[in-house]
């Protein structure tokens, strides 16, 4: 595991050498993994209320939707490749897992069994939570083009994930594949997706919720729309 210090540390000091001496600077530098650092960024009220509004952790005993979400964050960073790969990587450093936040020991088919019948809409709607609080940051950014208002860019090429077909037959995007498509609105500040829109591999007519009263597409689509 990968461990970061403040840079502070080596400006206060003009001899490296003479930090091996300063217990303070060890303490800070042997402190939280870098990937507990970034997960702090996620309020642990707010993660709560998205699980509690779809009832994601409803007569589970082990391995709750924070655990499974680590694991796919984990995953995601550290680009690992399947289940098994997320396991062994874990279990490689089962002793720093309570230092990262798993409450749980991890195992590839308790993953895969939540993977397949936990909500996605928990972590879709902790998804527009992030993004609006990006959106915040750079809401002062300066773009090349001088307009007070919000600047959109709609990717018009979605981006295609490939799947594996046995595992995801209703995905069909040519004989022997599965994919998926990513709709993504940009905010060129940042720039940040603004909105995001999750379909199969066959084309749709309509990327945005619709209105009261209008015609929706026949095709589904799962939904990221943080608020403005």
């Amino acid at each position: 595991m990968d461990y970061a210090f403040n840079d502070r540390d080596l400006r206060v000091k003009k001899d490296v050498s003479d930090l091996r001496m300063d217990p303070l600077f060890w303490r800070r530098v042997l402190g939280k993994p870098i990937f507990s650092q970034v997960i702090e960024f996620i309020h642990p009220q707010q993660f709560r209320r998205c699980v509690a509004r779809y009832h994601g952790n409803y007569k589970v005993k082990a391995f709750s939707c924070w655990d499974q979400f680590l694991c796919m964050a984990f995953a995601q960073l550290t680009f690992r490749e399947s289940l098994r790969d997320i396991e062994d990587c874990l279990a490689a450093r089962s002793d720093q897992l309570y230092h990262l936040g798993f409450r749980s020991r991890v195992c590839r088919s308790t993953l895969a069994d939540a993977n397949e019948v936990r909500d996605w809409r928990i972590y879709a709607d902790l998804a527009a939570l992030l993004i609006k609080r990006a959106r915040r940051l750079y809401s002062g950014q300066e773009i090349d083009v001088e307009l007070q208002q919000s600047v959109y860019a709609l990717e018009l090429d979605s981006t295609t994930i490939d799947l594996c077909l046995n595992l995801f037959p209703w995905a069909r995007f040519r004989f022997t594949k599965a994919a998926i498509k990513l709709h993504t609105l940009l905010d060129l500040r940042g720039p940040i997706p603004s909105f995001i829109a999750i379909t199969d591999s066959c084309p749709i007519r309509v990327f945005a919720p619709a209105a009261a009263g209008s015609k929706r597409s026949h095709r589904s689509a799962a939904l990221i729309n943080p608020a403005p």
